[in-house]
């Protein structure tokens, strides 16, 4: 008959099990590097979203205003242009009234 300690190695302070521990430590350590990373990545995307919304809305903002003074500059051209027609018109009419005038 064979005992239970003859069935389960001791490994306890033998060289073996220490390079296990040790391996087993710089795995663990790892890990919590990665996930230490990974939470700090998750953070950063979260910021550069929101930064993103925020630039996405100021531009936004930008094209609204841009079309504003579109319009604005439009009905300063269709108003320059009527006006110099109105000029025209009248410089037309004074030539002619001089030329009248003058026969």
């Amino acid at each position: 008959m064979t005992s239970a300690r003859t069935l389960v190695p001791r490994f306890s302070d033998s060289p073996e099990q220490k390079a296990w521990q040790t391996q087993v430590t710089e795995f663990k350590a790892l890990w919590q590097a990665a996930e230490v990373e990974r939470d700090r990545l998750t953070e950063f995307v979260t910021v550069l979203q929101k930064r993103l919304a925020i630039q996405l809305e100021e531009n936004e903002m930008l094209k609204a205003a841009l079309g504003s003074a579109l319009q604005g500059k439009e009905e300063d051209f269709r108003m320059y242009h009527e006006t110099l027609g109105q000029v025209k018109g009248v410089f037309l009419q004074a030539l002619r009234q001089q030329k009248a005038d003058k026969r």
